[in-house]
């Protein structure tokens, strides 16, 4: 009360003078502050307000975009609207003023099975519910639930960049006469094969000149043919030759252990064995001269491969991260380039590489991660982190058994490794010895986990900000309930990384159930499973308890199964074939 009294007899005491100057003052702050909300509306709150000006109209599964529209690109608005708005359509119309497509924003349109285009439309049109150029001499999108066979029609000479990205049902694609190039059919991340069709077979076309072998690298082909005719290309079995010499692409789909590459063969093409599911050993005859760059990149299996005496050249990168293979036996002649075997665990490791400028991009994606998981002999051991490759080296750290380490050298019979501190926000580096450890990687090829809920009796998950030196102490509970599903972004190890838009986030497998993005027609796929995510699970050589074990593995590995008898499983791990129990199975199907 008595402010308030002061306040009231103090306020006619001010001079005109001052109330002026005062007047002025605050008419300038109101401005400032006006004209900073301006700034603040014009950068979030009207891309806001835009964000929910939707360019379409939905209407039981048809999503129809509005006139006017001349673009769409891969941004967050599309994609995020979409999601916001719960619809999955199965058909999308394009105005006539359309007039480009980024192939990517339709990652989100997985169910969509046909396309409509104005009639009105100067730039494209729709034949058969596929996207091409107004006068189809260009195959602009295909849709993305469109399975079977499709024929590329007679007057198309091109095919856009990513015009087949996201497909996730085609088994059969035979390109038409009169193309002469291909490249960039399907969506390509980190050199991987997953966002790949399907596809079981590609027949290429006699006019073809040339083609890009990143459209050759999908995991499920098995079959590539070119046209009688061609006179650059050949197929010889299925496999994809050029008529000089130069094997091609080997189809990633093929479930044979071993391949003889063909008398005759001069060189082995760039890519052209690249991330094989199922390739044990090859066998290179005398003819061939030359190994290209990356031509056996990422064959997590390829333990062995006979080179010929005549090989006068293998390039950078050819036998990147292939981390079964024991060894090469090189003639003292042929010239090996720098980083040939980087990455090969097993036949060492060149430590400290600094990639060229044009492969440093990709490089922090992907080069260099060769994940592990720390394996002791007991389960319930701790895992010792030492300062130097010697077995009496002081211990930098002690990690739990089934911790997820990334490997970045070898040196003698020590992994040199990283861990991730997550309380501390820094990363351990340290050694430990080879029997520690179980590459976990090679051991994840056999389908990519995109979906998963909660198992049964879980009510709350554990999310954590990072995975190396997993279990982490402190931890985010997210409420996500069993009947509730969440989209996974990668496995790494014993864990799934989530990305929810702005950062990633790490659950343990053993904590869900998991769907791939499709099995194979024929094929089971089955998830090791355990409560408590140190133990592991035998692989036996009978199905029996007291059969001889062929191996230990953690939750989170993946396993062909072949067959069954009574509580066992018969099933392949990497490439060794044996028997687990049913109890520690989770059987993996496709995501509806």
């Amino acid at each position: 009360m008595y402010k308030t009294d002061t306040i009231q007899k103090e306020a006619p005491l001010m001079t005109a003078e001052k109330h002026e100057k005062t007047h002025r003052k605050q008419t300038a702050l109101g401005a400032a502050i006006g004209f900073l909300l301006f700034l603040w509306i014009g950068l979030y709150i009207h891309p806001a307000r835009a964000f929910e000006q939707i360019p379409w109209t939905y209407d039981d599964g048809v999503l129809t975009v509005l006139e006017g529209i001349t673009e769409i690109g891969w941004d967050s608005y599309w994609g995020e609207r979409v999601w916001a708005e719960s619809i999955s359509p199965r058909v999308i119309v394009f105005p006539s003023t359309l007039q480009t497509i980024d192939p990517l924003f339709l990652e989100w349109a997985a169910e969509v099975d046909e396309y409509k285009v104005s009639p009105q439309s100067l730039y494209l049109q729709a034949i058969d519910g596929v996207v091409f150029s107004h006068d189809g001499s260009r195959l602009v999108l295909f849709p993305s639930a469109r399975g079977g066979s499709y024929t590329v029609p007679e007057g198309v000479r091109s095919l856009a960049p990513g015009a087949f990205a996201g497909n996730n049902k085609l088994r059969e694609l035979i390109l038409c006469e009169g193309l002469a190039s291909v490249q960039s059919l399907f969506e390509i991340r980190d050199f991987g094969v997953s966002y790949h069709p399907p596809l079981r077979r590609l027949v290429l076309p006699a006019s073809l000149e040339e083609i890009d072998t990143g459209s050759l690298n999908g995991q499920f082909l098995e079959e590539i043919e070119a046209a009688a005719g061609n006179p650059l290309f050949i197929s010889l079995d299925g496999v994809l030759f050029t008529t000089n010499g130069t094997l091609v692409a080997y189809p990633a789909g093929r479930k044979a252990a071993h391949y003889d590459v063909p008398a005759g063969t001069k060189t082995i093409g760039w890519f052209a064995f690249s991330h094989q599911p199922y390739i044990q050993s090859i066998s290179l005859p005398v003819s061939v001269r030359l190994i290209e760059s990356f031509a056996f990149y990422e064959n997590p299996y390829l333990a062995s491969i006979s080179l010929p005496v005549t090989l006068e050249s293998i390039e950078e990168y050819a036998f990147l991260n292939c981390v079964h293979l024991a060894g090469l036996s090189i003639s003292p002649a042929a010239s090996v380039e720098n980083n040939a075997v980087f990455n090969c665990p097993l036949s060492g490791f060149i430590v400290d590489y600094q990639p060229p400028d044009y492969l440093e991009d990709m490089y922090t994606r992907r080069y260099g991660d060769v994940w592990a998981i720390l394996s002791p002999e007991n389960a319930r051991d701790w895992v010792s982190v030492l300062e130097s490759p010697n077995r009496k080296a002081g211990v930098t750290a002690r990690y739990a058994s089934g911790a997820t380490v990334r490997i970045v050298g070898q040196e003698g019979n020590f992994y040199r490794i990283q861990a991730e501190e997550l309380q501390k926000e820094t990363s351990v580096f340290g050694y430990v010895p080879m029997e520690q450890v179980q590459f976990s990687g090679p051991l994840q090829g056999l389908f990519m986990p995109v979906e998963a809920r909660l198992r049964a009796g879980i009510q709350v998950v554990k999310v954590h900000g990072g995975i190396w030196a997993a279990p982490a102490d402190e931890e985010i509970k997210l409420p996500i309930y069993t009947d509730g599903r969440v989209r996974i972004d990668e496995q790494l190890g014993q864990w799934y990384r989530l990305w929810n838009g702005a950062y990633y986030s790490y659950v343990p497998t053993n904590q869900w159930v998991v769907y791939a993005r499709e099995i194979p027609e024929g094929k089971t796929y089955g998830l090791v499973v355990n409560d408590d995510a140190r133990d592991r699970l035998h692989l036996r050589d009978r199905p029996s308890r007291s059969g001889v074990s062929l191996g230990k593995f953690y939750s989170g590995t993946q396993v062909d199964i072949l067959g069954e008898e009574g509580d066992w499983y018969q099933v392949r791990v990497g490439w060794q074939e044996g028997y687990m129990m049913k109890d520690y199975i989770q059987l993996v199907t496709a995501a509806p």
